[in-house]
């Protein structure tokens, strides 16, 4: 994954979800620089409360080593008898084929969190990328 500038109070300005398994993120950093985190091979994505002007509290890249139950629970809402068994199996494949996390957290707005296979970052907003 390329380097990733502070988005640290920037702004998440939208997403685009492609039928090929591809996310753009748009994104801006607080000196309205402009921004594309492209997501290939997306498993999961969800996000919830977008508002105009989204602020950004936080972007983080988890690898797949990293990845804990509780990214697992609440990307897939487990629960019930099942539940533990069920997210070290999601677990165990996720980190099998290397499967990486996004978290979006905010200090307005918009909430994300996707798994994936593969991020890069692209100046400006695109949304028209070949798949690679």
């Amino acid at each position: 994954m390329n380097t990733i500038p502070d988005f640290h109070d920037g702004f998440f300005d939208g997403l685009l979800v492609s039928n090929d398994k591809r996310i753009h993120v748009f994104l801006r950093t607080t000196d309205q620089e402009r921004f594309t985190m492209i997501l290939y091979g997306v498993r999961l994505l969800k996000a919830s409360n977008v508002r105009q002007g989204n602020i950004i509290l936080d972007l983080v890249l988890v690898n797949p080593q990293q990845l804990t139950g509780e990214h697992i629970e609440e990307l897939y809402d487990i629960a019930g008898a099942r539940r533990d068994e069920q997210i070290e199996q999601f677990l165990a494949s996720a980190r099998e084929e290397e499967l990486s996390v996004l978290e979006v957290s905010s200090s307005y707005g918009a909430e994300c969190i996707a798994l994936f296979r593969r991020a890069e970052f692209r100046t400006n907003h695109l949304c028209s990328v070949e798949t690679q």
